[in-house]
Parts: structure tokens; sequence; C-alpha cells
């Protein structure tokens, strides 16, 4: 398995689209991100409805990084949006994950 689709698997997992609250949805929206190392980290998406609580699923896997690893230099980074790939190569970046390293 090459490591995007490592990427995919990992961020996969996470995909659960569902309201947390009537205010907050979440899971809609995941992302995986490769550390310099290899290591591998994901997050998922939480919105709420009244536009002061937002954390995007890249910036969400990039705390994870820093967090567990203390690692700020990316590799590669997946975001996956409500209806996942279904095959490959169709993944959109959004490229937050470059402005980290």
């Amino acid at each position: 398995m090459d490591t995007w689709e490592k990427m995919y698997e990992e961020a996969r997992t996470l995909f659960n689209p569902h309201e947390v609250s009537d205010f907050v949805y979440a899971n809609h929206v995941v992302a995986a991100v490769e550390a310099e190392d290899g290591q591998i980290f994901t997050g998922f998406c939480m919105e709420g409805t009244c536009g002061v609580f937002h954390l995007c699923a890249e910036r969400a896997a990039l705390f994870n990084m820093y967090q567990f690893s203390g690692q700020t230099k990316v590799k590669k980074s997946s975001p996956f949006e409500i209806n996942l790939p279904t095959a490959k190569g169709q993944v959109c970046p959004v490229a937050l994950a470059e402005n980290f390293s």
C-alpha cells in the first residue's frame, strides 16, 4: 500500500458526518498529513452554525501532528470532502499544510 492509500484509509475511519448538537456539525471533512518522519496524523472538521466555532480537518490534523510529535514539516497532505473519493486521484487539497512547514 502506498502512502496516499494509507493516508486515505486512516482518514476514512474518521468520516462520519453527524450533528454534535443543534448548533455543531462534525466529521463531514477529514484529512491526513504525512509528517517529515513518515508518521501519519489525521483530523476532522467541526463547524458551528453561529460562524464563531470552526475547525477545519487539515488544521486538526496539523495540530495533532505538532501536539503528539512536535514536528512542523509536512511531506503530504490530503483532505477529503463530504463525498469520499471513489477512485485514486480524486482529492482536492486546500494547501493549508504547505503553509505550516
